[in-house]
């Protein structure tokens, strides 16, 4: 799934088992809540995570933003950020 690069929006990704991969455009400040039953996590460099909650560094100040919730009951959660032309 690759987010879009402007707008402030709410989304929810689920999946039973399997890999879940979130693109997200480096201008876009992110707020991923994690429900997951087994399996990794993997964020992006510098993105800050506690309990359940991962926040990319420019959350607070970018004028485009999401708040993600992503589930899944086993499998890898892959988060990306990627440069935007």
């Amino acid at each position: 799934m690759t987010l879009p690069r402007r707008g402030r929006f709410t989304a929810y990704v689920a999946s039973g088992t399997g890999e879940i991969t979130v693109r997200i455009p480096s201008g876009i400040g992110a707020r991923i809540h994690v429900e997951e039953g087994w399996g990794p996590v993997d964020v992006p460099p510098g993105w800050a995570g506690e309990g359940g909650l991962i926040t990319s560094p420019n959350y607070d100040a970018a004028p485009h933003r999401v708040d993600l919730t992503v589930r899944t009951a086993s499998g890898r959660i892959r988060i990306v950020s990627f440069e935007t032309p």
